[in-house]
This record gives C-alpha cells, structure tokens and sequence, in this order.
C-alpha cells in the first residue's frame, strides 16, 4: 500500500505544493495577494487536501480575511513542506506585498508543525505576523508503528484517500512519532528561538473519539488503544499538553504563546471538529485580530 497514491496527493505529487484560494480552489496568483484584506493562509495535517479545512477558511472569509490553502504532499516531511511554503511566499513576494503587511498562517494537526517549521526554522519570519495552532502535536504523537496507520485512517476520514500515509518509514510519520535521527525534527524545531514580531496561538479539544473511517469493530478498537495510551485530557489523537504551546517546554520556540482550551465547546470538540466548530473558528479569528 506504501506505493499507492490517491487521484489527489498524485495529482499534488506531480504538479508540486502549491497555494489555492478558497473563493474556487485555483491556484493563487501574485495579484491575489495585493489585497486590502488581512491574508491568513490555512494548512492542513496528515491529509490527502485541504478540502476539510472550507468551513473554516469560509468563517475567515466571511469575517473580512483573504483566505488561502498550501496544499503539500503531506508524507514527504514536515520540513519538507516548510521550505516548499516558504519558497512559494518568496516567489509571490516580488514586489514586496506581504512582507510589508504580512499574513497569518492557521495549521490544523501537523499543518501547525509546518507553519512553526517555517517561520522557525526556514526564513517565514519574513511574511508571517501570527501562527494559530489547532489540536498540533507539538510535542509528537504517541510513538510506535501503529500510530502513523491509525493518523492515515483519521485523514482519510476527514478527506480523500491518501495511501502514501500509511507508509510507517515515511518521513512525516516519522518526524511525527520522533523516529527520525536524533537531534529529531521536532526537538530541533522546539529549540530554536522564535524569531521577534511573530505570535503564537494554541487551541485544542477535550473530546476523547474519533472517527476512523467506516466499521464500528475498527474505530472501536483504534479509540480504545489510543485512550490507554492518551493522557487522560486529549482530543482523540493528540494529549492536551502536546496543543499546548503556552507550556513552559516552548517558552523558546513559541514565548508568550497564548493557548484556548476554555472555551463552552471545549469537551464536545475532537481533533476532527476544531476544523468544523462554529466557536473554535470565531475564537480563532479572535486571536488574530
């Protein structure tokens, strides 16, 4: 199954990462970006697209933002897809229009870790005033071969077929799981100090299910491996204090992090439905006001 691909990650695999805007999905342009409106760019995680993300980006649309998607080839590394966005901001920066106003970028799941990658880690500090994390496993996910698999099952819950997912040796899955050498990716990323003028939002959920795709056996089995192995307050997939950038552990990588788990939806949200909650979209719009 590890050299299958889905129509969507082949078609990504073979046109390369690129930036779409959510009014119609096409791909960005440089006028795109020459806009009167704050520009907030969505990432996704461990999926095939961004196509789960919309019911977002329309809440940031309709809340007077210019909102955009990178889609990546999600299994080809997290620094992978941050040196990939960042050229892209670079080559749409030619004239200067967002580095001089800007923009923020909201990652769900591991897209937050491409976010942080990029501004941390690979130059974005040069476009990027806000990063928004939601439900991101910064500090890892749980370790061991089956997480990768149950994380590819969740994405194709969530949106179209992504088989290279499955892959336990590619190098998202093993960044994600901290298999990669050491230092590993996401200790490097911890690291190193976050660079001035950027700041940092955590939201996470307390719903402790997910849906894995289709069989009751299967998604009964997969939630009751991850809760003996969970910390009791976590969303499903990641433990709350792996979203929580506040935590003392990223002072370095994220000072002054300000983290959202208070909200009324708090304990009805899982790491699926902080893309889809009415009020973790509005509180995220808070956050970059």
């Amino acid at each position: 199954m590890s050299g299958m691909m889905s129509a969507a990650q082949k078609k990504r695999a073979q046109s390369g990462d690129a930036i779409l805007r959510f009014s119609d999905g096409v791909k960005a342009t440089e006028a795109d970006f020459a806009t009167q409106k704050p520009v907030v760019l969505f990432i996704h995680g461990f999926t095939a697209d961004a196509s789960y993300m919309r019911e977002l980006m329309h809440q940031f649309d309709g809340s007077g933002f210019a909102s955009f998607a990178f889609e990546y080839a999600s299994y080809c590394g997290i620094d992978h897809a941050a040196r990939s966005l960042v050229s892209l901001l670079t080559l749409f920066d030619r004239k200067g229009t967002i580095s001089s106003s800007k923009i923020v970028l909201v990652g769900h799941s591991m897209g937050g870790l491409v976010a942080r990658a990029a501004v941390g880690l690979f130059g974005g500090e040069t476009f990027v005033r806000k990063v928004v994390t939601l439900g991101t496993p910064n500090d890892g996910t749980l370790q061991g071969h089956r997480i990768p698999r149950y994380m590819a099952y969740w994405g194709e819950a969530v949106g179209n077929a992504n088989p290279r997912g499955f892959d336990v040796k590619g190098e998202s899955a093993r960044q994600l799981i901290k298999a990669d050498p050491s230092p590993t990716f996401l200790d490097r990323l911890q690291a190193v100090p976050a660079p001035s003028g950027v700041h940092y939002y955590s939201i996470s959920g307390g719903k402790t299910q997910l849906d894995f795709g289709k069989g009751y056996l299967k998604n009964r089995y997969i939630n009751r491996y991850l809760q003996k192995r969970l910390e009791f307050l976590n969303d499903g997939l990641v433990s709350e204090s792996s979203s929580d950038l506040s935590r003392p552990c990223f002072s370095v990588c994220a000072p002054g992090c300000t983290h959202k788990n208070s909200y009324v939806a708090f304990p009805d949200s899982n790491h699926t439905f902080l893309t889809e909650n009415h009020e973790v979209a509005q509180t995220a719009i808070d956050c970059i006001r």
